[in-house]
């Protein structure tokens, strides 16, 4: 009732109690990993503030990315209090992949990238698969290196490899060792062959590395023992079927120095009734082979008619001739040969087999003639 001052302003003042969200980690970066290595990690949905929090939604949108578990629709989280959100990426291909993790709670929203990363992870190894190491001289050794390397982004351990055990012997380096990607890192390994004993002998090598879904890879060895003297190997080549006036691949005879002394050879030829049919087409480049050498020549047929062809490669050498029997099949219409066993005739399981072939060609034809008319 002051009349000076009938109204006195008080400033008040209070701390609200609300709520807070926070996302950790955000954003999200997964390690990176290679195809076939799936990553699996933890969010952490945390109230900060000093009021209860109402989860109403916990979604995840995105490729190659899902959530496996995550709170419950409509969930309470007390102050301070946290619950989880489990992600995975299957890394089931090479490159990136990303997803957004939303979280809607007391009418607010709050949001988090994650991001992933696959590395494609392959080896590359020369020579690979079958490896002939040809003609050896029993007790002389022949040696072949191979390279090993990561052709792909991802890196990978090399374990092991395997003793393919006598007349092949390995030389590697101490192992296991990590092979960076991008042929970053360059393996070598020798395994020499030192045939004890005339004939073929095989033995298998298993490279074995961490690679996800291709651990072990098979190398098939196979050398040919040559005893003292002189030889020619192998003892025939069949060139297989191809159409007449087409050449086939070449294949390779060598002729073999296991004495003590340098041998001379000349007059390499073809002969028999189908000479001409078959061809050298590569010589070596000397007429003499050193101690535990050789020389090769590289045989090629183009039979000019349908047929089996035979012919015989020599070559003489100081106090003999060596031979090696030379064998194909010239193919005709349809792969028609002589019945050996061509790829028409295998294709279509025997021979036989080319008559349904042949007579709906015949119809084709005929059906064609009666249009045209």
């Amino acid at each position: 009732n002051d009349p000076v001052q009938p109204q006195v302003s008080v400033p008040l003042s209070c701390n609200g109690i609300d709520s807070s969200l926070d996302i950790t980690p955000s954003p999200v970066a997964l390690p990176t990993t290679r195809v076939g290595e799936p990553v699996d990690a933890t969010i952490a949905l945390s109230n900060t503030g000093a009021a209860p929090m109402t989860l109403k939604d916990v979604s995840l949108s995105g490729t190659g990315i899902t959530m496996t578990s995550g709170p419950p629709q409509g969930m309470m989280l007390g102050p301070s209090a946290s619950t989880n959100v489990a992600v995975h990426f299957a890394a089931t291909e090479g490159g990136d992949s990303g997803a957004t993790l939303v979280v809607s709670y007391d009418g607010q929203a709050r949001s988090a990238r994650i991001t992933a990363r696959a590395l494609a992870t392959s080896m590359a190894l020369t020579p690979d698969g079958e490896v002939d190491f040809g003609p050896v001289c029993i007790g002389k050794r022949k040696t072949q290196s191979f390279t090993l390397i990561a052709n792909d982004l991802g890196a990978f351990k090399l374990a092991s490899i395997s003793d393919p055990g006598p007349p092949f012997m390995l030389s590697a380096p101490t192992l296991p060792l990590s092979v960076l990607g991008s042929g970053a890192t360059q393996v070598q390994f020798q395994i020499s062959a030192a045939p004890s004993g005339p004939g073929v002998a095989t033995a298998e090598v298993v490279v074995r590395t961490d690679i996800p879904g291709r651990s072990d890879h098979p190398l098939q060895l196979s050398v040919l023992g040559v005893p003292a003297g002189v030889a020619a190997t192998p003892d025939m080549i069949d060139l297989g079927s191809n159409p007449v006036n087409t050449t086939t691949l070449g294949q390779e005879v060598h002729l073999s120095n296991c004495g003590t002394a340098a041998l001379g050879f000349s007059n390499a030829r073809i002969e028999g009734g189908d000479a001409l049919d078959f061809a050298i087409v590569q010589q070596p480049s000397s007429s003499m082979i050193e101690p535990a050498g050789m020389a090769s020549w590289l045989i090629v047929l183009q039979a000019h008619k349908v047929g089996v062809k035979q012919s015989t490669f020599k070559v003489d050498y100081d106090g003999g001739t060596a031979s090696v029997a030379l064998q194909g099949e010239g193919l005709g219409d349809l792969g028609r040969g002589t019945g050996r066993g061509s790829y028409y005739a295998c294709a279509a399981g025997r021979p036989a087999a080319l008559w349904p072939v042949a007579i709906a060609l015949l119809v084709l034809r005929r059906r064609r003639a009666r249009a045209s008319a």
